[in-house]
């Protein structure tokens, strides 16, 4: 990598022991601490810019503006994504255990 490289987002999957990173001009980055966190897996893709692990799903996710992302791992594919309107810009997801759902928040654009 070269040294223009950022780190956008991370999450991590506790139970894999697995880092996951969005890296500017690189993708989706995937790492495991049994091996000392060397590079496992890079996704080249171009849809994303926050990066979480969902450990009551079982799911990568990644989220632009308006849409969210659900990642096959190891397929190194989209397998569902869910969109918004326009005007709507995500700002977090989270998942609610109880309820056994994902959270979306959104704040309307006025551009």
């Amino acid at each position: 990598m070269t040294k223009d490289v950022a780190i956008l987002s991370f999450a991590f999957n506790e139970n894999c022991q697995r880092l996951g990173c969005i890296i500017n001009n690189v993708g989706l980055v995937f790492m495991e601490a049994v091996d000392d966190f060397k590079t496992e897996k890079i996704i080249s893709r171009s849809s994303g810019e926050k990066l979480y692990y969902l450990p009551l799903f079982k799911e990568w996710i990644t989220t632009d503006q308006n849409t969210v992302y659900f990642w096959d791992w190891k397929e190194e594919k989209v397998h569902n994504q869910i969109s918004e309107t326009e005007g709507h810009l995500i700002t977090t997801v989270c998942e609610i255990p109880h309820l056994r759902a994902l959270a979306v928040a959104m704040v309307m654009n006025d551009d």
